[in-house]
């Protein structure tokens, strides 16, 4: 197939306008084609300055939706042409795509009422592959899917919504449709659809009725094509209210009087995805006025705040985290909030700021609140820094809830009553389990709840802290003191019939 024009020679490329309307700059120069805005061809014509293949020239007409066909020239000219079309742009380079400053759009209206799938979940949409997409996108927002996998296989393209922490198949893709839907996600993310032997990275802003989603877009090539993963973010706050979250009683308060200090520093320790970063958010809520000055680095910035100096983690340009905090303490902070401490460096900082009377907010890798204080020390801090600039601990994970359309009380099972054995729990006579419907996909579970171990640094732990006491002395004087632990607040909440000794053990262990 000739991919060229053929009487190229007749054209005068001096008086070649580009057309910016029909192409991003960035991917203008990632593609290393424009097209062309004055030409009389019944086709889209582009100029490149490189060899087109088959395989490109596929991705722009479906991209453009018209027949092409392509224009060699030198770089010079092509470079000219560059510069005309996008005057501003003028000096950047041109191998760099920015992608992760693009802002896509897709506009769409999710339907209220029915809040489950509908249909048959694993047949796939028809119609365009713009329909098929929005489709996905629609069954997504409506039951609030916190991930969305696209998982080619050797016969066709398996798409599992993430619900509660668990991987739902929703539907299957033909295999002939994998290469066109993999491109549209690729186009409103605003990556290389030309570049698929290297992960990538993008953003989709999805609007709905009720609120905006913003969906990170990861791609990642795998033996049968590029998997994409899509984290799909609530921008509207809606569910940050610690109340909501599952924070109550005692640990509320231990949480709301810490908050509110004026200096120190509270630590949120956890797997990933057990809602460190979302408890943090919530706490910036809480305490946001116009008298305090609040600034975060984060990877990402997952929601965005009004009034909250926020500002994303960069390590290609060496804006680390530890790089970020040194910032901002020449910019009269009141409250700091790290994403993560990762590092000595980072940790150091931490703890100079919340010594210098800003109050620290961050979050830790451990699996209680005890062991924050031995990874510290592990960092190299010295004791008696941890010791006096440390305020709480807490430890959390995300417990999956009875699904209240078909939970029934039943009596435990076998492994049930084994797992309460071992842990020295008495006997529970009866159990609120869901048997599984259309709206919990047949999981007998429909939302999470946080479960909480908070620990306060009291005079004794502090004491403890600067002779390096063990983690078990640490944790046996914060028990004795009112702590409760992970597992005891998960139980209270299985008694109180909001999720299953099942669940408890599937995610405290």
């Amino acid at each position: 197939m000739n991919l060229f024009v053929a009487d190229a020679a007749t054209f005068d490329i001096e008086k070649a306008v580009g057309n910016p309307v029909l192409l991003e700059n960035e991917m203008a120069r990632g593609l290393r084609a424009i097209p062309l805005a004055n030409t009389s061809y019944p086709f889209l014509t582009l100029v490149t300055d490189r060899d087109p293949d088959i395989k490109l020239y596929s991705q722009l007409r479906f991209l453009f939706r018209k027949e092409i066909r392509f224009m060699k020239i030198d770089p010079f000219a092509f470079n000219a042409i560059l510069e005309q079309t996008w005057p501003e742009s003028r000096g950047e380079s041109t191998t760099t795509v920015k992608i992760e400053d693009y802002r896509a759009k897709v506009v769409r209206q999710v339907d209220s009422g029915n809040d489950d799938l509908g249909g048959d979940r694993n047949a796939a949409p028809g119609g365009s592959i713009v329909e098929m997409v929005d489709e996905m996108f629609s069954r997504a927002a409506k039951v609030e899917a916190s991930d969305i996998h696209l998982e080619p296989t050797e016969n066709n393209v398996k798409i599992r919504f993430r619900l509660d922490g668990a991987l739902h198949q929703i539907m299957t893709i033909p295999k002939s449709r994998q290469n066109e839907l993999i491109s549209r996600l690729k186009i409103l993310a605003h990556m290389d659809i030309a570049e698929k032997r290297r992960p990538q990275d993008g953003r989709i802003l999805l609007e709905s009725k009720n609120k905006d989603i913003d969906v990170r877009v990861s791609s990642m090539p795998t033996l049968n094509g590029e998997k994409i993963v899509m984290r799909l973010l609530d921008k509207s706050l809606q569910n940050l209210d610690l109340d909501a979250l599952g924070m109550k009683g005692r640990n509320f308060e231990l949480f709301d009087t810490a908050i509110r200090k004026p200096h120190g520093m509270v630590l949120v320790t956890g797997p990933t995805g057990s809602g460190k970063t979302t408890t943090l958010y919530a706490a910036l809520q809480k305490i946001h006025s116009p008298e305090i000055n609040i600034s975060t680095v984060e990877d990402p910035i997952e929601y965005q705040v009004e009034g909250i100096n926020q500002t994303q983690y960069s390590p290609a340009i060496d804006y680390t985290f530890a790089a970020a905090v040194k910032t901002f303490l020449r910019q009269d902070p009141d409250v700091i909030m790290i994403g993560e401490i990762r590092d000595p460096e980072t940790a150091k900082y931490a703890i100079q700021a919340s010594q210098t009377g800003h109050m620290v907010f961050s979050t830790l890798h451990t699996n209680d609140a005890p062991g924050a204080v031995v990874r510290l020390l592990e960092m190299g801090m010295e004791p008696f820094l941890v010791a006096s600039t440390l305020t709480l601990v807490i430890a959390q994970r995300l417990l999956r809830t009875t699904c209240s359309a078909c939970g029934e009380f039943r009596s435990p099972k076998e492994r049930e009553r084994k797992y309460l054995e071992r842990n020295h729990v008495p006997a529970i006579e009866k159990v609120f389990a869901g048997k599984g419907c259309r709206k919990c996909l047949d999981s007998g579970y429909r939302g999470r709840i946080g479960v909480y171990e908070i620990m306060q640094v009291t005079p004794e732990v502090q004491e403890l802290i600067t002779v390096k006491a063990p983690t078990s002395k640490i944790r046996d004087t914060a028990l004795e003191q009112g702590m409760g632990t992970l597992f005891h607040e998960a139980m209270n909440l299985v008694r109180g019939n909001i999720t299953t000794i099942e669940d408890v053990e599937a995610s405290i262990g």
